[in-house]
């Protein structure tokens, strides 16, 4: 969070530094993203020539020194970001914080042939099991995705909410662990929710779309 602040023009000094430490708040689990992401700094540098770099990440690189892990915040980056297949642009960062609902919520995010990469952090060390990643409804055929009135155009890019009521044993309850910190999907392949509530039991998941 601390490298993709950018602060406010429209605020003093001081006062984008309270909004600096709201947004490092990470029990709040909007300023990540929603109330945010008007004013949150793009993960991506465009440089003279036109061509995409991964912007500097000097707070993350600390991190990984601190921890003894020769590796930069940008390489770092980098690499999750290929999983997704981006190597330039794409739909962004989000640091989802947020303590879920009572239930499943299924939908797709854009309903589009791209991938999700999402990077998950237990609320333990040496934790393993379910409650970290997105839960996953591997489809059979395309979401129809809806029309949006009154042009009646269609919808492609936005969230799509789905009603869901089969079989639990279609539900995909993917396991953390030691090597398994990471997983990509394809949005338009499946529908996938947040674990409800109770089952939740991680701090954070980062997500690159």
């Amino acid at each position: 969070r601390a490298d993709l602040f950018r602060p406010s023009t429209r605020c003093s000094a001081k006062m984008n530094e309270e909004l600096r430490e709201l947004w490092m708040d990470l029990g709040n689990p909007l300023w990540g993203d929603e109330v945010w992401s008007g004013d949150k700094a793009p993960l991506w540098d465009v440089g003279p020539d036109g061509l995409y770099s991964v912007r500097c990440l000097p707070d993350l690189s600390e991190v990984f020194r601190r921890h003894g892990v020769e590796l930069s915040g940008e390489a770092f980056i980098e690499r999750l970001l290929r999983l997704g297949r981006r190597s330039s642009g794409g739909r962004g960062f989000s640091d989802l914080v947020t303590n879920g609902y009572e239930e499943h919520r299924w939908h797709q995010d854009h309903g589009k042939d791209e991938y999700t990469v999402m990077l998950g952090f237990p609320v333990e060390d040496n934790f393993e099991g379910e409650g970290i990643f997105t839960h996953i409804i591997r489809l059979s055929h395309p979401v129809r995705q809806p029309y949006t009135a009154p042009e009646k155009r269609w919808a492609w890019g936005k969230p799509s909410h789905v009603k869901y009521s089969g079989a639990e044993e279609c539900v995909l309850r993917p396991i953390y662990k030691r090597g398994q910190e990471i997983i990509v999907y394809q949005d338009s392949l499946c529908l996938h929710s947040a674990p409800p509530r109770q089952e939740l039991c991680r701090e954070g998941l980062w997500r690159f779309m």
